[in-house]
């Protein structure tokens, strides 16, 4: 995994066969992204949004799989970024536990609906959301982390 500038393209965090393969099933419907715009205000330098999943004729809350990669000004702020979202998911009853993330702590936060992982790696922030009921429970854990390093190791 390595700290490294944003790319605007999906096919850089995860394309679909890689997405397909972590879950063990080839998902349906399409795959979309969204690149986000920086916010000096918060120190966010680029944004970009990987939906998979998209049932046909569903909106992107819909997505089966949801990565999402931010990158800050410098790693502090990558920190306070994480810390406050963690902070909000608790304040919303997620539950929270703490699980590795190659060398990295990553935090669960399990939410009705949805398992999330969340953590940061210098200067970069990721989310890795899967839907439940897509793979089982005993399984997500694995899925979760294996999407996040996935989509923070570089492509060749």
């Amino acid at each position: 995994m390595t700290d490294r500038p944003l790319s605007d393209d999906c096919a850089d965090v995860a394309d679909p066969e890689a997405v397909d393969e972590a879950v063990g099933q080839q998902l349906p419907g399409s795959a979309t992204h969204i690149i986000g715009i920086p916010e000096p205000k918060i120190g966010r330098t680029a944004k970009l949004d990987c939906y998979f999943g998209i049932p046909d004729g569903q909106g992107l809350t819909e997505a089966a799989v949801l990565i999402g990669l931010a990158t800050y000004a410098d790693a502090a702020t990558a920190q306070e970024r994480y810390q406050i979202s963690l902070d909000a998911e608790r304040a919303d009853g997620a539950a929270v536990t703490e699980t590795k993330v190659g060398n990295q702590t990553g935090m669960l936060l399990s939410a009705s609906g949805t398992q999330t992982l969340i953590g940061t790696l210098g200067k970069t922030s990721y989310l890795v959301t899967v839907k439940k009921g897509l793979v089982p429970d005993d399984r997500m854990t694995g899925v979760l982390v294996k999407l996040a390093q996935h989509a923070l190791t570089p492509k060749l």
